[in-house]
C-alpha cells in the first residue's frame, strides 16, 4: 500500500495510505474531494504528491475508453500547464526584467565610446 501526501483542498498536508490500484489510476479521494497524482518523480525520502483538483469527477470508471480512463493524464497535464503559466512564467519574466534593469544600470555608468 503506497503512502502519499495530499496537497491542497480540505485534506492539505495529510498523509494517506492508498491501494495500489488507486495509485496506478492516479486518483484518490479525501472528505469527498478528488486528489490527482502530480506525476513528479521525487527522491525516495519524499512521498508522492496527490494534488487537489476542484471540480474533478470522483475516481473510478467502467473501463476501456471512458473519459474516466483518460482523466488522470488530463489532470496531470492540466496541472503542469497551470504550474508553468502561474508560477514559472511570472518568475522567469521577473528575472528577465531584473536582469535588464541591472544591465541598463551598468551601461549608464560606463563611458561612451566615441
Amino acid at each position: 500500500m503506497p503512502r502519499v501526501l495530499l496537497v491542497g483542498g480540505p485534506c492539505d498536508g495529510q498523509r494517506k495510505n492508498i491501494s495500489a490500484d488507486a495509485f496506478a489510476l492516479g486518483e484518490t479521494t479525501c472528505k469527498g474531494e478528488t486528489y490527482v497524482y502530480d506525476g513528479v518523480t521525487r527522491p525516495p525520502s519524499q512521498l508522492p504528491h496527490f494534488t487537489f483538483r476542484k471540480g474533478a469527477p470522483p475516481p473510478g470508471g467502467t473501463g476501456g475508453g471512458t473519459p474516466a480512463t483518460y482523466a488522470p493524464v488530463f489532470y496531470r497535464s492540466w496541472a503542469d500547464l497551470e504550474d508553468a503559466v502561474n508560477r514559472r512564467l511570472p518568475t522567469a519574466l521577473h528575472r528577465i526584467t531584473v536582469s535588464q534593469v541591472r544591465v541598463l544600470q551598468t551601461l549608464a555608468h560606463k563611458r561612451k565610446v566615441r
